[in-house]
């Protein structure tokens, strides 16, 4: 179920690349990283392709899509977007 917001160039976020045989240790650091990892899985062909999301509040009260994926088993990315409904004091006009 999609929303038809697109994102404005101003929410763009940090992608972080894990590759295949790297210690993905480095994503512990990022505060979100291991509630999306302990999440169920969403996709059907894990081994292939595996995402996983949730929202996340920060304790600024701003709201982001949080995001993990998982390539040919090998390869993680992982991403943050603020969420284009948010209300906090960044998005009030």
């Amino acid at each position: 179920m999609g929303s038809s917001v697109f994102l404005p160039e101003k929410c763009i976020h940090p992608m972080w690349l894990v590759p295949p045989h790297t210690d993905p240790s480095a994503l512990e650091g990022l505060e979100w990283f291991p509630a999306v990892r302990d999440t169920q899985p969403l996709a059907k062909y894990g081994a292939v392709f595996d995402y996983k999301w949730i929202g996340w509040k920060t304790s600024d009260n701003e709201r982001f899509h949080v995001m993990a994926m998982l390539f040919w088993d090998g390869l993680i990315v992982a991403t943050a977007f603020h969420d284009p409904t948010c209300e906090c004091a960044k998005c009030r006009p």
